[in-house]
């Protein structure tokens, strides 16, 4: 492969697809997978609980090619990417207004990387990040896109290039945060794995740590601990929490991951995906985390768990809705879903909790009483792998080819 030519190519057909979007509207944003704090709960919100083609379905936007992750809300869009052609090489990044779902701007560029995936997957798997000012598209081939709110090209990384050895054939899926003025990518992988802090506004490197060489999907979390804001990283064999700004890791233990579930945190507790679920308390004063508890009632299987208030919700492998107290661990109630298999992250707003399994159907339970109860079941009739967003009363779900917004 001419590697000149496909640079060249790549910036040329991004430029070439360039045009300006409308200033954006200030809102409640949701910038990044699980949100802008990375827990994926807004107690104080309140969404539809019904929908179906004739209500409460805003609208419904068709964008080539497959996707499997989720979309962010900055600005008074929706930002969605997906990949498409026969080589699965073609990445799009797309701009769709947020109340009217009509389209602003879209890019299409060329991997750089290796584009190569499990069937079920796509290159379009980590779900973009936001800091309310530019837009962070990271795709399985390790390409790295930073583009303005007008969908200006700002700067991009060959993650394939700088790290030959970085990729796994099933498809990488971690999703990038943005803290601090850094970009944090988790590349786990039996090759070339590591974490690396980006600068947000030049993309140089401004640290990178290794990782265990064995392959994983979950993605970093922020937390803030005592005014302090970290990142945490879950490798298939240990946790740490890095400083964003400097890469120093604050606290490190060993625990072994399900390699899917991305930590959950509620103030200074963190829940892990490990030996079931594990607890752990961190504290500035001292080095070592400590662990209060481990419950195998409360695995996980591939979505993430999400805490509000001293609750925990976890989907079991089975496709069982768990809550469980987050003091001591035990299981407070459980709730059966339809479907085989969730891949996407539960979302909580309000008293209910909103579960979207693989074959689109959303499941809307309340969680406020002494038992969980399935209140609606709401089908869109799409594959979906992707975790759902919520923003300005609204909901949005990714479906492989479509972006749905529910609003009453």
């Amino acid at each position: 492969m001419n590697v000149r030519f496909t640079i060249h190519r790549f910036l040329v057909l991004l430029l070439a697809c360039m045009s300006c979007g409308a200033e954006p509207i200030i809102g409640e944003d949701f910038l990044q997978f699980r949100g802008a704090d990375g827990r994926n709960v807004f107690a104080e919100g309140k969404a539809p609980t019904e929908w179906s083609v004739e209500k409460n379905l805003a609208w419904k936007v068709k964008l080539p090619g497959r996707a499997v992750n989720g979309v962010i809300v900055v600005g008074g869009q929706v930002i969605a990417t997906s990949s498409s052609g026969h080589a699965n090489d073609r990445l799009h990044v797309y701009s769709i207004d947020e109340q009217s779902g009509k389209s602003r701007w879209s890019r299409t560029i060329y991997s750089t990387g290796r584009a190569f995936c499990h069937p079920l997957s796509s290159m379009a798997a980590p779900t973009p990040a936001s800091d309310g000012k530019s837009i962070f598209a990271l795709f399985s081939t390790n390409d790295l896109v930073c583009l303005d709110l007008q969908g200006n090209l700002q700067w991009v990384r060959s993650l394939g290039m700088d790290f030959p050895g970085a990729f796994d054939d099933r498809g990488l899926a971690s999703s990038p945060i943005v803290i601090d003025g850094t970009v944090v990518i988790q590349v786990a992988c039996q090759g070339d794995s590591f974490v690396l802090g980006v600068d947000a506004v030049t993309g140089q490197d401004r640290w990178r740590k290794d990782l265990p060489r064995t392959t994983a999907w979950s993605s970093p979390t922020p937390v803030n601990v005592d005014g302090r804001r970290f990142v945490l990283v879950h490798s298939a064999s240990d946790f740490q929490a890095i400083d964003p700004t400097t890469g120093e890791s604050k606290w490190m233990l060993v625990a072994r991951g399900a390699l899917i579930p991305s930590p959950a945190v509620s103030d200074k507790s963190v829940f892990l995906a490990s030996a079931g679920l594990t607890r752990i308390d961190l504290d500035l004063n001292v080095s070592t985390p400590e662990k209060i508890w481990s419950k195998q009632k409360l695995s996980a299987g591939s979505a993430s768990p999400i805490v509000a208030g001293d609750r925990i919700f976890v989907i079991h492998a089975s496709n069982i809705l768990t809550c469980g107290e987050t003091k001591e661990g035990e299981v407070t109630w459980q709730v059966r879903l339809k479907g085989t298999k969730t891949w996407a992250t539960p979302l909580l707003v309000g008293k209910h909790v909103y579960v979207v399994n693989d074959a689109g159907l959303t499941q809307v339970v309340d969680v406020l009483g002494a038992e969980g109860e399935i209140v609606s079941e709401n089908d869109l009739g799409e594959e979906m792998l992707g975790s759902p967003a919520y923003a300005n009363g609204a909901l949005f779900l990714r479906g492989v080819t479509h972006v749905f917004k529910v609003a009453e």
